[in-house]
């Protein structure tokens, strides 16, 4: 009876969420929450936040990588940057899935609706190891979903939903009174939470690739985002990215204007923070190599015990259950 309680229950999840999507993509919004999954001790989720942040991702499927960037940013906050393991401030985490990739092709995908489901999953496993890894704050992991394939405008609609009010009084503001439809959008930018990106070295050598940016192909459209958000960048040592050495290089000729990108400002690179992750390297380095690609290959194969190892148990489970994958690459 469990069993089926269970299966009644996640068939339902699916169901909802497939109800949902599909009225976000007949819509003209570029950004919608679909889910929220949050700690016990969550607020009401629409609550105040000084900062949200942002995991962008195919989730073809969500492995433990994608966990251990979340775990990376919440513990983070926890330890000091977000004002301490007993600090009573919200973490707030979004889980986003572009109906449109800009960088990746076409190979072996699960449906849209399919990886929303282990997006929830995935959300409730955050939520679990925030609380096993010491977060005492309110966490809330949402699901959300952009039509718009590129970085800098992905950020553009989350600030422009105005999903995530930064704390304190708003009020109609001067520019309001003052009748200037430009500053008043500014004054408006400046009363939503700042957005911290979580992404690996690989994604950061993708944000700052100018061929993203027709037809100028200039980085000057990354100047708002800079301004305002910022990205935190885990190592991806490795053959095909370098040593972690080689990646600070990297960022050190960011900061003194010597990388040679049309459009580049060296300040911007202060807004450009490195982590450490732990277990996770990427293929080449000497760590545990986790990646989506291998996880599907698991899941091909029908290898529990592999899927596992790179997934997070109900993230494998639910892929066996379904049989996702199973088509060639």
């Amino acid at each position: 009876m469990a069993s089926s309680s269970s299966s009644s229950s996640s068939s339902s999840s699916s169901s909802a969420l497939r109800q949902a999507l599909q009225a976000f993509t007949g819509s003209t919004s570029a950004f919608r929450i679909l889910r929220t999954v949050s700690s016990p001790s969550a607020a009401a989720p629409a609550g105040p936040t000084p900062q949200v942040y942002v995991l962008d991702s195919s989730f073809n499927p969500p492995t433990r990588a994608h966990l251990e960037l979340a775990r990376c940013a919440l513990g983070c906050a926890a330890a000091g940057g977000g004002g301490g393991g007993g600090s009573s401030v919200p973490r707030r985490l979004v889980l986003l899935l572009a109906t449109q990739n800009a960088a990746k092709a076409a190979g072996a995908r699960a449906p849209l609706d399919a990886r929303l489901e282990l997006m929830a999953r995935f959300a409730a496993d955050v939520v679990a190891a925030a609380r096993a890894d010491g977060v005492r704050a309110p966490v809330a992991v949402d699901v959300a979903v952009t039509s718009l394939p590129y970085f800098v405008h992905k950020a553009r609609a989350i600030d422009r939903s105005r999903a995530y009010p930064a704390p304190g009084p708003a009020g109609p503001g001067s520019a309001a009174a003052a009748g200037r439809r430009e500053e008043q959008q500014e004054e408006e930018e400046r009363e939503v939470a700042r957005q911290i990106h979580l992404t690996g070295y690989d994604i950061l050598l993708q944000i700052l690739n100018p061929k993203y940016y027709a037809p100028e192909h200039s980085l000057e459209g990354l100047k708002a985002m800079f301004e305002r958000h910022a990205l935190q960048v885990t190592y991806r040592p490795g053959d095909k990215w370098g040593s972690k050495a080689e990646q600070d290089a990297y960022l050190e000729r960011l900061r003194s204007g010597e990388v040679g990108i049309k459009g580049w400002r060296k300040e911007w690179a202060e807004r450009i923070k490195m982590m450490e992750g732990s277990n996770v390297e990427s293929e080449g380095g000497e760590g545990e190599v986790i990646s989506s690609t291998y996880a599907r290959n698991a899941a091909k194969e029908g290898n529990r015990e592999e899927l596992a190892r790179l997934c997070t148990e109900s993230v494998a489970d639910w892929v066996l259950e379904q049989g996702l994958y199973k088509e060639d690459e």
